[in-house]
């Protein structure tokens, strides 16, 4: 019995995966287009069923047609957006496509906060497991039958495998608008079906769709209900060993299927918009930047002698910022990797740099030291398995996979940041992040200004070119990544002027 009672709580968790997973998938496979603002709306349907269930009459089946009713409400407005704001970047680089969607996704958690708050709502009653069951058995049967027993369906599988076209032409309007309203539906469902709302669930339930599509093949419900399923009964396997932490299995299942088939269990290879706009040429910056940046750099020295003990301690984050930053241009410009989880290996060297002091009680040189070595090698791990893969599965597994770490991060209890030591205080950690920016961020441009920049860049502007003239495309973009991540574990290795509370899930 217990052995059954956990393949059903399995069966249970995969369902809402599958919602989720299966309506990204089927986005994706049609117009190439992330949509990151997908967990925004399951919370928006959480929120919705939390919202309409008091105006219907006590009766069990009100909770029935509460969820019915924000999934509809959630994929008309899926709809709309897609005709007010997705299709229009289409065929914008992915860069552009990552930035608006991401946009999107703030607006809407603000949207969210503004209306319900920061607190935990949930329905009456929560839907039990076999609601949950009946619900995706239910709609894994429609959505088969409406993909291949339809002329809509045809279409839509049509389209999806013309990638040739899709690549000059984009998606059908009307097509995308339907998968749209359908993709959203699906996340209002599952977001309705768990029974709970937060405005902070949206990276949760966005982190879960991205490993359940990644691992099944854009495009294939089938095989999103395969990894949803396996995703599913791992993590009801592994509760108990970790519980709170339900992305690690996740992001194992979608690893191992990556490793083995990078197009995932059922999906095809598929195209996918450039990641940048026609480059600009390569030209020296002119004698007025060049003042005016050294010009800025002095009143950065002698800020300390200017500035209140409070605006210090702001101005102290800003050299940390411009480091951090600096590093995710490496890849994220020149590189053409479209890395979502650099925040990942921000977080990991604040706690490198933490754990070498606490468990070695040493100085404050190898205790920096630690903070971008144990962040390049994170960087090394994480980059090797996403590298290879298309930027549209690149983009969406460091950002699943920065989730996942944060998560852990917050559900360790050994993992606190709030007592590490200040190595120094007031100006002198002032001077300390300023000698640091400026020293990390000078390298980075001299080594985008050597040969091995160039190469970075050829092998983003004209991969087939590139490839021709014999650079290893894997092992250049590799050090890139892993160059960027040590430069960002370095940037959160000195102290915070005010340690504060556990960050917010990365982007």
């Amino acid at each position: 019995m217990p052995l059954l009672s956990q393949f059903l709580d399995g069966l249970s968790v995969a369902s809402p995966l599958f919602l989720l997973g299966a309506g990204l998938s089927l986005s994706i496979g049609l117009t190439r287009f992330v949509n990151l603002s997908h967990g925004s709306l399951a919370v928006l349907g959480a929120y919705a069923a939390c919202s309409v269930t008091p105006l219907l009459p006590p009766a069990p089946s009100s909770l029935l047609l509460a969820i019915l009713a924000a999934a509809i409400l959630v994929g008309v407005g899926g709809a709309v957006l897609e005709i007010v704001l997705f299709r229009r970047l289409y065929r914008a680089p992915l860069f552009r496509q990552l930035l608006g969607t991401i946009g999107l996704l703030l607006v809407l958690y603000d949207a969210a906060l503004a209306v319900w708050g920061t607190g935990v709502i949930s329905l009456p009653v929560i839907p039990g497991r076999g609601v949950r069951m009946a619900a995706g058995a239910l709609v894994g049967a429609a959505l088969l039958l409406i993909l291949h027993g339809t002329r809509w369906g045809q279409r839509v599988r049509a389209a999806s495998a013309d990638t040739a076209r899709l690549r000059t032409e984009g998606p059908d309007p009307w097509l995308a608008t339907g998968v749209a309203g359908l993709a959203a539906l699906l996340a209002g469902l599952a977001g309705a079906l768990s029974g709970r709302a937060a405005p902070s669930f949206d990276l949760s339930f966005l982190s879960g769709a991205i490993l359940v599509s990644l691992a099944g093949g854009f495009g294939s419900v089938a095989g999103a209900g395969l990894a949803a399923l396996a995703i599913g009964l791992l993590q009801t396997l592994t509760v108990t060993q970790f519980p709170g932490l339900t992305l690690l299995p996740a992001l194992c299942v979608a690893t191992i299927v990556l490793i083995v088939r990078p197009a995932g269990l059922l999906g095809r290879p598929y195209g996918e918009p450039p990641f940048a706009a026609d480059p600009l040429p390569i030209r020296p910056a002119p004698l007025s930047a060049r003042l005016l940046g050294c010009a800025v750099l002095l009143l950065a020295a002698l800020t300390p002698f200017l500035a209140t003990p409070g605006t210090l301690s702001v101005f102290t984050a800003l050299p940390i910022a411009v480091l951090f930053v600096a590093s995710l241009h490496l890849i994220a410009g020149p590189g053409g990797i479209p890395s979502l989880g650099q925040a990942a290996f921000f977080g990991i060297g604040a706690y490198a740099a933490v754990g070498a002091t606490q468990q070695s009680q040493i100085g404050f040189g190898p205790a920096l030291l630690a903070a971008p070595l144990v962040a390049g090698a994170a960087a090394f791990l994480v980059g090797a398995l996403t590298v290879p893969l298309p930027a549209i599965a690149t983009a969406m597994a460091t950002l699943a996979t920065a989730q996942a770490l944060w998560q852990v991060a917050i559900g360790h209890p050994s993992l606190d940041l709030a007592g590490r030591p200040a190595w120094a205080t007031g100006p002198t950690l002032y001077w300390l992040t300023l000698a640091l920016c400026v020293g990390g961020t000078l390298w980075l441009r001299r080594l985008l200004y050597a040969p091995f920049g160039y190469a970075l860049r050829a092998l983003r502007d004209d991969p087939a070119r590139a490839a021709a003239l014999g650079l290893p495309r894997y092992r250049i973009r590799l050090t890139a990544f892993t160059l960027a991540g040590a430069v960002s574990g370095l940037a959160g290795g000195p102290p915070p002027p005010n340690p504060g509370p556990a960050p917010a899930p990365p982007i």
